[in-house]
């Protein structure tokens, strides 16, 4: 095996070397917009969370208001 290296295996080495940063500065540049992606479907899933929770808070008052207001109405009328 031979210790040194040829300027063709050299310019080679370099050039895939260079490929490989390459790609990883075009996979570095997108990165910005992916967690701005991964933030904006957050928030889409906070504010569905939220919307959900409101109607349940909603429903459960109008539920008892009405059972409420059912118990009250046969205790005075009855």
């Amino acid at each position: 095996m031979n210790k040194y290296v040829t300027h063709e295996e050299l310019k080679i080495t370099e050039l895939k070397l260079e490929n490989k940063i390459d790609k990883l500065s075009i996979g570095i540049e997108n990165i910005p917009d992916k967690i701005k992606l991964l933030i904006q479907d957050s928030e889409k899933e906070q504010q569905r969370q939220h919307t959900e929770t409101v109607r349940w808070v909603v429903g459960t008052l109008i539920i008892g208001i009405v059972s409420t207001s059912i118990s009250l109405f046969a205790v005075f009328f009855s």
